[in-house]
């Protein structure tokens, strides 16, 4: 189960890896994110505006849900989708026009037993990688976002789809076909491996 996330790059490095500027200034603070449901922000770059980093609470909101609030407190929470669900659902207005990148350097997945220390997987560079994510904007200024993922890791069935960099702005193309869209989602996932190591089960005390 994906338990976290990490950022650890300066804002500048951010911006410099992948030619874009922030959207919203200060909001970008390195770290890690421990728990999903607490809905902080990720840094993606949409479809609508590919120049820019764009800060993005984590937990899709279908376009159909007036309250927001109750949303959130019962469900159901939208973190990830897998690529068989979108597959599915190909026509849907998010699928089609809100395609983003997920600005990411770590994922941290926990054990089935919760017993098993968490496990933290990362580039040997530590540079960042681009996760494909699917956003939503239900009001003005207020974005939401979850994470595609898939069978792409021997360990994880649901492990998140990090694109290679020969997709990357392919997936934020606003004429990207079905056909096309179906074989980024089975195949373009980045072959670079991660490496890991694990972490004492209590390094998430105290955050959020």
């Amino acid at each position: 189960m994906l338990k976290a996330v990490s950022f650890t790059s300066k804002e500048e490095v951010v911006e410099r890896e992948f030619d874009s500027s922030f959207h919203v200034r200060l909001l970008y603070k390195p770290g890690f994110l421990s728990k999903p449901t607490s809905f902080p922000n990720l840094f993606c770059i949409p479809q609508e505006n590919p120049v820019e980093i764009y800060p993005m609470e984590w937990g899709f909101i279908p376009e159909n849900i007036s309250d927001i609030d109750q949303f959130r407190k019962k469900g159901p929470h939208l973190f990830t989708f897998t690529s068989q669900e979108i597959l599915q659902n190909l026509v849907s207005a998010p699928i089609k026009n809100r395609r983003c990148l997920v600005l990411l350097d770590g994922l941290v997945f926990q054990g089935r037993d919760t017993e098993d220390p968490p496990e933290y997987f990362y580039p040997k560079n530590r540079k960042m990688f681009a996760v494909a994510g699917i956003y939503n904007e239900v009001k003005p200024e207020y974005w939401n976002v979850a994470l595609v993922v898939g069978p792409y890791k021997e360990k994880e069935n649901h492990f998140p789809l990090i694109l290679s960099r020969e997709v990357e702005w392919e997936w934020l193309r606003k004429d990207l076909t079905t056909k096309r869209l179906k074989e980024i989602l089975i195949t373009g996932y980045s072959k670079q491996k991660l490496t890991s190591h694990y972490l004492n089960p209590s390094f998430f005390n105290g955050q959020r």
